[in-house]
């Protein structure tokens, strides 16, 4: 597994948020669906990154 930092993380959430933006200010169905997707995908990470935190989080405590 590859460590990313905390700013390498908010750099990419930051440039997934532009992007939905970017989608969502144009026609037409493709571009809403895209940044339908994207935003898909911004949720998958928070969430993985969330378990791995709490992971992280309880093993410390053992």
């Amino acid at each position: 597994m590859v460590e990313i930092s905390n700013s390498d993380i908010e750099r990419i959430m930051s440039c997934l948020d532009i992007a939905i933006e970017h989608y969502k200010s144009l026609n037409g169905l493709r571009n809403s669906t895209h940044a339908w997707a994207i935003g898909q995908l911004k949720d998958k990470i928070n969430r993985k990154l969330k378990k791995q935190h709490s992971k992280s989080t309880n093993h410390d405590k053992e």
